[in-house]
């Protein structure tokens, strides 16, 4: 798995984490976890989701802060995808 973004981030001086960017960090490691465990790409995520991949793309990044309609189609998509998933 690429460089994870939560692992980066450092406290701040009063020992608490930057909110916003912990956020986005959190959300792209469950999409990403969930996307890998069903071998889907982020096209074939994207696709199913209905969302642009550029869009998927810099939210797996934590770049972005995706509104929650795309974070409710992210999670349906899924959602719908859970018998799907890869078996090791």
């Amino acid at each position: 798995m690429k460089t994870d973004k939560l692992a980066k981030l450092k406290p701040l001086p009063n020992g608490n984490y930057p909110a916003l960017q912990y956020a986005r960090a959190s959300l792209a490691r469950s999409i990403i976890t969930d996307r890998y465990e069903r071998g889907w790409s982020q096209a074939e995520l994207a696709r199913r989701a209905g969302i642009q991949p550029a869009v998927l793309n810099r939210i797996e990044k934590a770049r972005v802060s995706a509104d929650v309609a795309t974070v409710e189609k992210i999670e349906k998509a899924l959602g719908e995808g859970r018998n799907q998933r890869v078996q090791m």
